[in-house]
């Protein structure tokens, strides 16, 4: 029996099936459209529906890396705003308060002395015994052409 014979010999049954039919297709392409639109892939769907695809398992995955990406880039971009907000709304530290040591050297009217240089630092790795360096002093002299 052939589909013409159906139709005219069975009409209940071929509208019944016809029924079936486009429900089940309303159910695939209203499936992709909602992951298409859920998910920012509508590319994906329209894809899907045209191919005549069901919403496989490869299919959802490719829906749901497309969402997981697209998260992951605006929360790296919501991070850098957060980020970019405290450093525009920064202010520059408070001067550090003078410690006990300052303030006798300030009452004893004295120069406080200042940060030692690189090559006051060498000097003074220097003269230290070799067993008394660790691996970063070490390299520094190394990198220095010292020892």
């Amino acid at each position: 029996m052939d589909l013409k014979t159906l139709k005219i010999k069975h009409p209940e049954t071929y509208a019944a099936a016809v029924a079936e039919g486009e429900a089940k297709e309303h159910d695939r392409v209203s499936a992709h459209l909602m992951c298409g639109q859920k998910f920012d892939a509508m590319p994906i769907a329209l894809k899907a529906i045209k191919d005549k695809a069901g919403l496989t398992s490869e299919l959802q995955d490719e829906y749901l890396s497309v969402a997981t990406g697209r998260l992951e880039v605006r929360a790296r971009q919501l991070d850098s705003d957060e980020a970019g907000s405290v450093l525009e709304n920064a202010k520059a530290p408070a001067p550090a308060d003078l410690d006990n040591g300052d303030k006798v050297v300030a009452a004893m009217g004295l120069k406080p002395p200042g940060a030692p240089t690189a090559d006051a630092a060498l000097a003074a790795m220097r003269r230290l015994p070799e067993k008394q360096l660790d691996n970063g002093d070490k390299v520094a002299l190394a990198m220095s052409g010292v020892r």
